[in-house]
């Protein structure tokens, strides 16, 4: 699953690591902003939230930010506004407002890009499949084939946690740059994405429905709008479907092909978000997972193809995803063979952020 941001611009992102509250707005009151008017707060009315320090003009302005700083300060956690919730920290002092709501972006291509078209851009919730008992019992007969697959569903069960790192490189400006990028699992409800580039690292978390953002020296709890973007990305990834399919809404979707073989197609639903599987009528393997998510596009339908799975005790599981596009597979900056470790030391903490090393 490659990062947004890290497919974007790979130097923006390492840019937009931020390690301490900055002031934000180049000291506009947020409160005015909005309102169509650049004035500049006063430094002792300021206040932190988040990666910020928010400068007001009155105390009641500050206490109307205070109240519901979600609506009033940046979106999405301060992350760049073109590249997704989950994205590095944009800049604070380059910021546009659009539905009544402030955002900041990484680069002035991203914020001329998202003025573009922001509508495109917003996360969208779906309502999930309609279904009787019958059709509720055949999709999770689908996902049980799908487990089956796998190996040992006992063993499968019983998975306490699973690491998947992939070694990267690529270029960018005309230089390259290598890096990791990890994903853990932690049963159940546990999730961890982790990439670093030129030593420098970056990722999100989520555990007992709490996410957090975590940058060099840094670690912010995340908002309802991020929080969800996690729990999204969890949920399309196969791992995490298969571990916890017994507590997903799972419904028939029909058939298709996929590279010419017939496949059943069951569609799962979590997070007001839903992910179709496609399975290999034969041996049940999942060979795509369909969803719509944030593209270079904005957000569209995102189709994902499994290019490789590996043994994992009693179990074959799927360590590398690919995106399709129009002209096949999409470059993922994997370079050479995923590792998988399966129900392996898990760190206190690991899930509620930091960034880790080795």
């Amino acid at each position: 699953m490659l990062h947004l941001a890290a497919r974007l611009s790979l130097p923006l992102v390492l840019a937009a690591l931020a390690t301490e509250s900055q002031l934000v707005l180049k000291g506009f009151d947020p409160i005015e902003l909005i309102d169509g008017r650049e004035v500049e707060g006063h430094a002792k009315l300021d206040v932190e939230h988040g990666a910020f320090r928010y400068r007001f003009v009155s105390e009641d302005n500050r206490d109307l930010f205070l109240a519901e700083p979600e609506q009033w300060g940046v979106q999405w956690d301060g992350a760049c506004g073109r590249m997704g919730p989950l994205s590095g920290t944009g800049s604070p002092d380059r910021f546009a407002v659009w539905d009544s709501r402030i955002w900041v972006f990484a680069s002035d291509p991203c914020r001329a890009g998202f003025l573009k078209a922001p509508e495109k851009l917003q996360p969208i919730d779906q309502d999930p499949p309609g279904a009787d008992d019958a059709a509720k019992a055949a999709g999770q007969a689908l996902l049980e084939k799908a487990a089956a697959a796998c190996g040992d569903v006992a063993a499968l069960d019983a998975l306490k946690s699973v690491h998947v790192r992939s070694e990267l490189k690529t270029t960018s400006g005309g230089a390259e740059f290598l890096g990791t990028r990890d994903l853990w699992f932690a049963f159940p409800g546990s999730y961890r994405f982790e990439a670093a580039w030129d030593g420098k690292g970056y990722g999100h978390a989520l555990a007992a429905g709490v996410a957090t953002r975590f940058e060099p020296g840094e670690t912010q709890p995340l908002g309802t709008v991020s929080t969800t973007a996690v729990e999204r990305e969890a949920l399309r990834h196969p791992l995490w479907i298969l571990r916890e399919r017994e507590n997903l809404l799972a419904v028939p979707a029909g058939t298709d092909t996929v590279l010419g073989r017939p496949v059943e197609l069951v569609t799962v639903h979590a997070a007001r978000q839903n992910v179709t599987l496609a399975l290999d009528v034969r041996s049940g393997h999942i060979l795509e997972l369909r969803h719509t998510g944030l593209t270079p596009r904005g957000i569209a339908p995102v189709v994902r193809r499994i290019t490789r799975w590996k043994p994992a005790g009693k179990l074959t599981l799927p360590v590398r995803i690919q995106a399709v596009g129009v002209d096949g597979l999409a470059d993922d900056n994997v370079s050479g063979e995923p590792t998988i470790e399966v129900d392996g030391v898990v760190a206190d903490g690991h899930f509620c952020g930091g960034v880790k090393k080795g």
